[in-house]
This record gives structure tokens, sequence and C-alpha cells, in this order.
């Protein structure tokens, strides 16, 4: 969902937690520590973070280029990819690519290191 697609109600509520994990982020204590004082629900922190941080890379225009997949489709659906077991080859560089038959997967270097451990868990068998 985009932010201009919210309601007023939604956005309303999106300002609101967006401040919590704002002042959460910028607080000396851990998010489960921070949340417990603050009487915030960890749950709901962690599911607005990952909504507001899913909202925000959508408002991230991409290129599209021959094979290489986007980091956000371009609709809400969910697409399962059956790619043939290969050995993937890491070349140094600022961007690593892995190839399995037509599809070219690039990682940017400063990927956090569970993003690319969820791809390879669930993309390189």
């Amino acid at each position: 969902m985009k932010l201009e697609d919210l309601t007023p109600k939604q956005r309303l509520k999106a300002e609101k937690w967006l401040a919590i994990i704002r002042e959460c982020i910028n607080s000396d204590l851990s998010n489960e520590e921070w949340c417990e004082q603050n009487n915030v629900s960890i749950k709901s922190y962690y599911y607005y973070l990952a909504k507001l941080r899913k909202m925000a890379i959508e408002q991230i225009p991409y290129k599209k280029r021959n094979n290489v997949l986007p980091l956000v489709p371009e609709s809400n659906d969910i697409v399962e990819i059956q790619a043939p077991q290969s050995t993937p080859v890491c070349i140094p560089s600022s961007v690593m690519t892995i190839c399995q038959g037509n599809t070219k997967i690039e990682i940017n270097s400063n990927c956090p290191e569970w993003m690319i451990r969820e791809l390879l868990n669930k993309y390189v068998r």
C-alpha cells in the first residue's frame, strides 16, 4: 500500500507509529526494553515497523532490466520462483550477482546480512 492510498485515519495511525518507532530507535534501550517501559506491545512495534518500511520501499522507483528481479514487485502478488540447483559464484565487486537459468538476482553490497541470508535460503539451494 502506498502512502497516498491511506485514508486520513490510516495516515494518522501511521504517523503515530512512525513517532513511536523513531522514539524507540533514538533511545539507548533495546527495542524490547523500550517497548516494555513505554507500554507498547513488542509484536505491534515490529508489525508497524515492517509495514512502514514496506510503504517506504514502495515509494522508491526502480529501473526494469532484462532478467533482473526488482526488489519490490509491481503488484502485491506473491510470485514463487522455481530455480534449478546451482552453485552461486561470488566475484568481488559492489554488487553480488546470482544467475540461475534466465534469472539474475543482484544484491548490493550495503544489503543487510539478514536479507542476504533470507534470499539465499529461499532461492539458492
